[in-house]
């Protein structure tokens, strides 16, 4: 029994705290507070810039940033993949297939052995491609869909 009361007390102190985040989180959207003052600064909440819904697409903007959200998951997963293929590539297997393969094993071979000439300087473009790539999805995806969408 005491069980059943200490939990419904927490289960109430839960509901409690709840809603008193989602009140402050409604409130912080709504108003600003600047730093060292008490005084309430009004944003603006029709802001094109920063939706509260979902794009609605009748302007070409909307279509602009769902292309460039694209863009970036496409170039992701490029870099992933040539990561992943390019440097599980073995270079001694290579200059071997350079030399005693078929016209077409030795025309291939040719064309990627420079590239993996330096394995430390072609990771590091392809991560870096990568990185670029999902930290600006986020960017062009706050256009299009609300802020909570993301979290």
């Amino acid at each position: 029994m005491v069980t059943h009361t200490v939990l419904q007390h927490l289960g109430n102190t839960t509901k409690t705290i709840i809603h008193n985040v989602t009140t402050i989180t409604h409130e912080a959207h709504d108003k600003h507070y600047t730093a060292g003052t008490t005084e309430r600064v009004k944003v603006a909440s029709s802001n094109p810039m920063c939706p509260d819904d979902f794009a609605t697409f009748d302007n070409i903007w909307d279509f602009v940033w769902l292309g460039c959200a694209a863009l970036c998951v496409i170039s992701a997963a490029l870099a992933a993949g040539l990561t992943m293929g390019l440097l599980s590539l073995d270079t001694l297997k290579l200059k071997i297939k350079a030399m005693t393969g078929t016209p077409e094993e030795r025309r291939y071979a040719k064309q990627i052995l420079p590239l993996l000439s330096d394995h430390h300087f072609l990771l590091c473009t392809l991560l870096i491609f990568n990185a670029a790539a999902n930290e600006a999805l986020p960017i062009f995806l706050d256009y299009i869909l609300p802020s909570w969408a993301g979290k």
